[in-house]
């Protein structure tokens, strides 16, 4: 993201894992329900989630002891967030927000470990 001019902050929230609060206002920021963001494949999924029942706050908890289950890459600019899938749309975000507020100096959080990689392609 650098080479394309943007500043950026990138957050692996699997070895810096997120707060409660932290997960439910990145979701709310997102316009996203906990089950919107929910990686169904992980074995953590199995264990903890699938078939429970759980509501909103359960189901965020089990997230942030879990961050595998977080669907990646969240991108986050102001108090807006974007769950950006497929990862391949990243670059076309990034280049949408810098055209939106027309200024260089956009800067984003991004909650996915190979950002770096996906935007310099």
């Amino acid at each position: 993201m650098t080479a394309k001019g943007v500043d950026y902050q990138a957050i692996n929230y699997l070895t810096e894992p997120l707060s409660v609060d932290a997960l439910k206002q990145l979701l709310r920021s997102a316009g996203l329900r906990p089950q919107d963001a929910l990686r169904t494949h992980e074995e953590a999924y199995r264990e903890f989630v699938a078939g429970r029942g759980l509501s909103h706050d359960e189901i965020v908890r089990i997230m942030a002891d879990h961050p595998e289950l977080i669907q990646r890459p969240i991108v986050a600019r102001g108090d807006k967030a974007v769950l950006v899938r497929p990862v391949e749309r990243l670059a076309t975000h990034v280049q949408e927000g810098r055209q939106a507020l027309n200024s260089s100096e956009w800067t984003t959080r991004c909650a996915c470990p190979d950002v770096p990689k996906l935007v310099s392609r």
